[in-house]
């Protein structure tokens, strides 16, 4: 009889936006947004010619809305009898209301193409998914009087700025004041650094 193996243990899942890669029924790994959860097969077995469905479950687990949520089976060039999935919106989770981030669940159903006699292959099909997700810092920044600011310049020390809350998302944002202190007639400058950090597992791109 002519067999196909479709072994799917060195499964990733590669993340444009942000995300996670994530082993084959491990638990989401990766930064924060949205995480893969579930991609696996309904049977790691299948004859040549024969339906497979591949499920994909996708989590938000940051604190901010993601948009525009596509995902695409990669690297498996077989008849499929479905389209791209997609989502418009996904929720973060509500710890105030005690609700959890939002789901999405994918069918991806494909056929094995027909192989000879004899012949088995393996195959190993990676999922890509795209999102839109903002990430924003809130900071507190001390604004004091003139005589003030020129002490903390003598002393070569700088405003103090601190964190008031920021959401947890792929992008992570650090905002620190900088010296030198510019005092001119009753204004005073000092410049901000921004700092914008890549913590999830995948791509941060322009959003079209």
């Amino acid at each position: 009889m002519k067999t196909i193996h479709i072994v799917l243990l060195t499964l990733f899942a590669a993340i444009l936006a942000s995300g996670c890669v994530s082993p084959l029924g491990g638990p989401a790994a990766g930064g924060n947004g949205i995480v893969i959860e579930v991609f696996k097969p309904d049977f790691s077995e299948v004859f040549s010619g024969e339906p497979v469905q591949l499920q994909l479950k996708l989590r938000n687990i940051g604190s901010a809305d993601a948009e525009d949520i596509s995902a695409m089976v990669m690297n498996l060039e077989w008849n499929k009898n479905t389209k791209e999935c997609s989502e418009s919106r996904m929720l973060p989770p509500d710890p105030s209301r005690g609700t959890e981030g939002a789901t999405k669940t994918c069918i991806f159903s494909y056929t094995a193409p027909m192989l000879s006699k004899g012949i088995s292959l393996t195959y190993s099909p990676t999922v890509r998914v795209k999102y839109r997700y903002s990430t924003t810092s809130v900071k507190s920044l001390t604004v004091l009087p003139i005589a003030d600011a020129r002490r903390l310049l003598q002393q070569g020390r700088t405003f103090a700025a601190e964190t008031v809350s920021s959401t947890s998302g792929p992008i992570r944002l650090d905002i620190t004041t900088k010296g030198p202190i510019r005092i001119s007639g009753n204004s005073v400058e000092f410049p901000l650094e921004v700092k914008i950090q890549n913590t999830g597992g995948g791509t941060v791109c322009r959003s079209s």
